[in-house]
């Protein structure tokens, strides 16, 4: 049983991506449960999706890399 995309990151609530435009399930890295601050739901994968700016409008990507030191750096 795959829970939270542990061995497939098209696996992972949709909750995770909320607003996306697109994501790119190939660029998916690893997360580590165990330096993330979660309450719910860790993030067993870190995948580039990309976002359009609600105060510009202009469309960006938050990469994977980004994702993973936010959620295990920065928010730890």
């Amino acid at each position: 049983m795959d829970i939270f995309g542990n061995t497939n990151s098209r696996k992972m609530p949709e909750r995770l991506f909320w607003g996306t435009i697109y994501i790119d399930h190939k660029t998916a890295i690893r997360g580590n449960p165990e330096k993330q601050n979660y309450s719910v739901c860790p993030r067993l994968r870190f995948i580039n999706a990309d976002f359009t700016c609600e105060g510009c409008g202009q469309e960006f990507t938050w990469t994977a890399c980004e994702q993973k030191a936010w959620f295990e750096d920065y928010f730890s």
